[in-house]
C-alpha cells in the first residue's frame, strides 16, 4: 500500500461538506490522485468524491455550484489503522478493486489515505488522432489560403493548442489526419519542437469525420483518443482515461452542455392533450457532442477502409452491435472554433 497523506499535503485531499463542486474540482486538479475526502469538524469521513463522481452528477442534472455533500459518494470503502491486512484486502479485492481508501481509527476519524499504486503508475492515453483535414468552409475567406487548424488563437495556431494539451497529458504518440492544404499543416508540425512522436494520415479524398480511423495501425491494443482539430479545450485527459478504465466501457463520447433560449412561452402538454402549464421564455440545456472520443480497438474495427464515414454512423453501429459507449461531460473550457463568431470568441478568450 502507498500512503498518500503527510503533514504537508493532507489539506490538499480534504474538504468540508459545504464546499462547492466547482471548488472541489479545482482542488482535485491540483492533486496527483484526483479525489477528495469530505470531513466534518471532528475529522469524521462523510464521503469521498472523484472527478468521475462529479461528471456523473452533471449527467444527472447536478450544478457546479451545488455543495459537495449533495453529490459525494457515501458508500465508500475504508480500512482501520489497527488492521493493515484488512485494508490491503480491500484495496486488492480481485472482484471490486479500488484505487484508494481512507484509513480510520475506531472512532471513524481520518488517520491516513492509502492507494494500491503510485499516481505515476498508470500509463494513461497512449495514442491520439487529431482530425485536421477539413476545408473549414464555414469560415469563408479566412480559410481560402490557410487551413482551419493553422488559424491563430492567442498568437499561435489552434492546432498548436490541441497538440500542446495532448503533450501535457503525456500522450506519447499523436497522429494528425490531413487533407486540405496538407503541406501547410505538415510544415507547421515539422517546424515545431514536439515532445510527442507525431505522424500523419493523408486523406487523398475527404473521408468524413471518422474515415481516417481505418488507416490507423490496427495492431494497437489500447483505446485511441480522437479529437477534432477545431476544438479548443482544457479537458482533463487524465480524468477521461480514468473514467474509461473505471467504467469498463468500449468507448467514451465527450459531451458539453449547450444552452438554448426559447423566445416564447413554452406550453406543457398533460394527459389527454390538456394544458398543464406554461413557462415563459425558458432556457433549455442539452448535451452536444464535444468532438472528443476515446474508442476501443473493437469500435475502430467497425470503420470501413477507404470510404467516407462520419462519427455518428460509427457510434450508432457500435451501439447496435451491443458495444457500450459512455458519456463524459466536459465542465472545463471548451469551444468549437469552426464558425466565425466562435473563432472570434476564442481569440478574445486567449488574448
Amino acid at each position: 500500500m502507498n500512503s498518500i497523506l503527510n503533514k504537508e499535503d493532507e489539506a490538499a485531499y480534504i474538504c468540508t461538506p459545504e464546499t462547492a463542486i466547482r471548488d472541489v474540482l479545482h482542488r482535485i486538479n491540483r492533486t496527483d490522485y484526483l479525489f477528495q475526502v469530505v470531513l466534518d469538524a471532528e475529522r469524521k469521513v462523510l464521503g469521498t468524491v472523484t472527478d468521475g463522481d462529479i461528471r456523473r452528477a452533471l449527467l444527472d442534472g447536478g450544478n457546479l455550484d451545488d455543495a459537495v455533500v449533495d453529490w459525494m459518494f457515501v458508500e465508500y470503502k475504508y480500512g482501520f489503522d489497527d488492521d493493515p491486512a484488512g485494508a490491503r484486502a480491500i484495496l486488492y479485492d480481485k472482484e471490486r478493486p479500488v484505487k484508494f481508501i481512507p484509513i480510520l481509527d475506531r472512532q471513524g476519524k481520518l488517520v491516513d489515505l492509502v492507494s494500491r499504486t503510485r499516481a505515476t503508475d498508470d500509463i494513461g492515453i497512449r495514442r491520439a488522432l487529431v482530425m485536421a483535414g477539413g476545408f473549414g468552409s464555414r469560415l469563408g475567406k479566412l480559410t481560402e489560403s490557410k487551413p482551419k487548424p493553422l488559424l491563430e488563437i492567442g498568437g499561435r495556431p489552434g492546432l498548436d493548442h490541441v497538440i500542446c494539451a495532448l503533450e501535457e497529458a503525456g500522450v506519447p504518440e499523436i497522429v494528425v489526419s490531413v487533407h486540405y492544404l496538407a503541406d501547410q499543416v505538415k510544415a507547421f508540425i515539422e517546424n515545431r519542437e514536439s515532445r510527442s512522436k507525431i505522424t500523419y494520415i493523408e486523406e487523398e479524398t475527404p473521408l468524413g469525420t471518422a474515415g481516417a480511423l481505418a488507416q490507423l495501425d490496427d495492431n494497437f491494443s489500447d483505446p485511441t483518443l480522437v479529437i477534432n482539430g477545431d476544438v479548443i479545450t482544457r479537458l482533463d485527459y487524465t480524468a477521461l482515461h480514468g473514467f474509461y478504465t473505471k467504467h469498463g466501457v468500449d468507448g467514451l463520447l465527450a459531451v458539453a452542455p449547450y444552452e438554448m433560449n426559447v423566445p416564447f412561452g413554452v406550453v406543457r402538454v398533460g394527459e389527454n392533450g390538456r394544458f398543464s402549464g406554461i413557462e415563459e421564455k425558458p432556457t433549455i440545456t442539452e448535451f452536444i457532442s464535444a468532438g472528443v472520443y476515446y474508442l476501443s480497438p473493437e469500435i475502430l474495427a467497425l470503420v470501413p477502409s477507404g470510404r467516407k464515414i462520419d462519427m455518428p454512423e460509427v457510434l450508432n453501429r457500435a451501439r447496435d452491435l451491443g458495444l457500450e459507449i459512455g458519456l463524459f461531460p466536459v465542465h472545463e473550457y471548451w469551444l468549437d472554433v469552426g464558425r466565425v463568431d466562435d473563432l472570434a470568441r476564442a481569440k478574445a478568450d486567449h488574448a
